[in-house]
C-alpha cells in the first residue's frame, strides 16, 4: 500500500511528465528536421534563381535597341546569302510596335516580321538553323514553304517571327545612325 501511494503521488506523475517531455522532444526534432529539409530547398531555390538570373542576362544582351533594326535584318540577310539563299522581301511590321503585346511594365517591344526567300531544302534549313545562333533574341513563328514545277528545286518560303527589342531607344526619334543605308528599300528589296 505504501508502495501504491509511493507511485501514484510521486512516480506516476514523473512518468507523465517523462512522456510529455519525450513527446515534445520527438516534436522539436521533427521541426528541426523539418527546417532543415527547407533549409536546403532554400539553398536549392537559391542556386535555382543564380541560374536563371544569369539566362536572364543572357537573354539580355540579345535584346536590342529598336534604332539597330537595320543593322540586324541586314545580319539576317547575310546570312542567307551566305546559304545560297535569295530573298524576295523582309517585312518588319513597324506598326504593330504601337500595339501592345508585352505586359505592362515590360521593357520589351515585340517587332513582327516577315522574310520572303526561296532556296533549296537543305540550305533553309540551315539558315533556320543559324538564325537563332545571331546575337539577337529572334523567335520563328511560322514557316510556310511552297514547292511548284517551275521553282523545283527551289522553295518559296515565308518565314514569320518575332524580333524582341527594347522600348527606348537612344538614338533620337526619326534619325538613323549614319551609314545605314535606305531603310526602305532593305525592307522591301526584290531579288531578280
Amino acid at each position: 500500500m505504501v508502495f501504491a501511494t509511493w507511485y501514484a503521488f510521486y512516480i506516476h506523475p514523473r512518468q507523465v511528465e517523462v512522456e510529455t517531455l519525450q513527446s515534445h522532444i520527438q516534436d522539436l526534432i521533427r521541426q528541426v528536421q523539418a527546417t532543415r529539409v527547407e533549409s536546403q530547398r532554400l539553398e536549392q531555390l537559391k542556386k535555382e534563381v543564380a541560374q536563371l538570373e544569369a539566362q536572364v542576362a543572357e537573354l539580355e544582351k540579345r535584346v536590342y535597341d529598336r534604332s539597330r533594326v537595320p543593322e540586324i535584318l541586314r545580319q539576317v540577310v547575310s546570312l542567307g546569302e551566305a546559304h545560297q539563299l535569295r530573298f524576295a522581301a523582309v517585312y518588319p511590321y513597324f506598326d504593330r510596335l504601337l500595339e501592345d503585346h508585352t505586359t505592362e511594365g515590360s521593357p520589351l517591344k515585340i517587332l513582327p516580321v516577315e522574310l520572303r526567300l526561296s532556296g533549296e531544302f537543305l540550305r533553309i534549313g540551315l539558315f533556320i538553323e543559324k538564325i537563332q545562333e545571331l546575337p539577337f533574341l529572334f523567335s520563328l513563328e511560322e514557316i510556310e514553304m511552297t514547292l511548284t514545277r517551275e521553282s523545283y528545286p527551289w522553295l518559296e518560303t515565308t518565314i514569320t517571327g518575332k524580333l524582341y527589342l527594347r522600348q527606348e531607344t537612344t538614338a533620337e526619334p526619326g534619325k538613323v545612325k549614319a551609314g545605314s543605308g535606305n531603310v526602305e528599300s532593305l525592307f522591301k528589296r526584290f531579288v531578280q
